[in-house]
């Protein structure tokens, strides 16, 4: 039996869809939508724009993705610290 795969290759958190099973709503953004086949090995791959805290809160939705869910060593940080960095009036000043 072969392995199905699913992987988001690029993107962010910016974007996403919902689907429904079962009458349960799932909305993601970074997870790729494999994860509710219990059989699928899902990948966010290099080229996505990953949120820790968002991916975090995609994945308590789901129960068992331990072996099921990688995500690449190159996947893009988009860390809180980046969001609200602003620089300081004296660093932006002309020398």
């Amino acid at each position: 039996m072969s392995t199905i795969w699913y992987v988001v290759a690029q993107g962010g958190h910016n974007a996403g869809h919902t689907i429904w099973v079962d009458g349960v709503k799932f909305a993601l953004h970074l997870v790729p939508s494999g994860v509710l086949n219990p059989k699928a090995i899902n990948v966010v791959g290099n080229g996505v724009v990953l949120s820790p805290e968002s991916i975090i809160k995609e994945m308590v939705q789901f129960e068992g993705l331990e072996g099921r869910l990688f995500i690449s060593d190159k996947a893009h940080l988009n860390l809180l610290l980046s969001c609200t960095y602003r620089p300081s009036k004296r660093a932006t000043q002309r020398r």
